[in-house]
């Protein structure tokens, strides 16, 4: 359960680190968008 929770922050953390950012919503994959 930990581990979920861990693997979970660091994929936020990676999908909203900026130069990772960009390339996610070029590529159309990010799962979360804020409006």
């Amino acid at each position: 359960m930990m581990g979920m929770i861990v693997s979970f922050g660091a994929v936020v953390a990676w999908a909203y680190w900026p130069a990772n950012r960009r390339r996610f919503e070029e590529d159309g994959r990010i799962p979360f968008k804020e409006d």
